[in-house]
């Protein structure tokens, strides 16, 4: 509300001259006539995924919005347009974001995009982006608990025996993952690459040697994240192991001499028979 003091003098035209002074107060009224104006009109602002939300938790962002009237006029409050606003609350005195409730999941949407107004409405409305930042929720994932592979016993060393690969759903750090043996490869006959999951042969395998022969070797296989907290999963690699043609026949007098008294002992009993 404006004030405007005036003296206004009122004079005798004639001599000799006589004037009287009155003092006027115009006092201008305040219109309606201004819309509220948000600036900055674009926000940017980040949250972890699986806060707990609510009032409790420190604000997403502020937004801020001015009304060049005075008084009544001048009033307003926030309020988020749209099907956002089942996510996320405002408070209609400070303009301060908050989440409803917990479970923003940057897996499932990584950013959202807000408009708020005012009431009585603005000259346009903010836009709020909020970008949801990745935590280390997801652990590694393999396809299939068990991973099966084949080696001839006649491989050299060196050679690739498997691969394995698990996927991590988070991102950057926390879905960098290493691979390491954590169990089995009795006999040490295998390495990883703690990278590309790679599986070689470092000492060659006999099959006849296995025990009960002919059996496999399982590989317990981990992959861990590098986030914090730590995340894992496991794989087993069962690895046959193909018999070749590598031992030469050997022989055995003793039972070959039992085999050939065998035979003339049932010779013995023909020729009795037929006699």
């Amino acid at each position: 509300m404006q004030e405007y003091i005036l003296t206004v003098r009122a004079f005798d035209a004639l001599p000799p001259v006589r004037f009287a002074d009155v003092r006027v107060v115009i006092t201008v009224l305040d219109a309606d006539d201004h819309q509220p104006i948000f600036a900055p009109a674009v926000y940017a602002a980040s949250v972890l995924e699986n806060r707990a939300g609510g009032a409790l938790e420190p604000p997403i962002a502020r937004v801020q919005a001015t009304d060049g009237d005075r008084g009544e006029h001048s009033a307003f409050r926030y309020v988020v347009l749209g099907s956002e606003q089942q996510l996320f609350a405002i408070d209609p005195e400070t303009g301060d974001i908050t989440e409803r409730a917990p479970g923003l999941d940057r897996e499932v949407r990584g950013s959202y995009t807000l408009l708020v107004d005012t009431v009585p409405p603005s000259a346009a409305p903010a836009v709020v982006t909020v970008t949801v930042l990745d935590v280390n929720d997801n652990p590694p994932v393999f396809a299939s608990p068990t991973l099966f592979a084949r080696l001839s016993e006649a491989e050299p060393v060196g050679s690739l025996v498997a691969r394995v690969a698990a996927t991590d759903a988070d991102l950057g750090r926390n879905s960098q993952l290493r691979y390491a043996i954590e169990g089995g490869n009795v006999g040490g006959h295998f390495v990883i690459h703690p990278v590309s999951g790679e599986i070689t042969l470092v000492v060659m395998v006999d099959a006849e040697a296995l025990r009960p022969a002919g059996t496999g070797i399982d590989i317990l296989i981990v992959a861990s994240d590098d986030g914090v907290p730590q995340r894992s999963a496991t794989v087993l690699v069962r690895v046959t192991v193909l018999d070749e043609n590598d031992n030469a026949p050997v022989h055995h007098p003793d039972v070959e001499s039992y085999e050939a008294s065998d035979v003339l002992l049932l010779h013995a009993r023909l020729a009795l028979n037929l006699g």
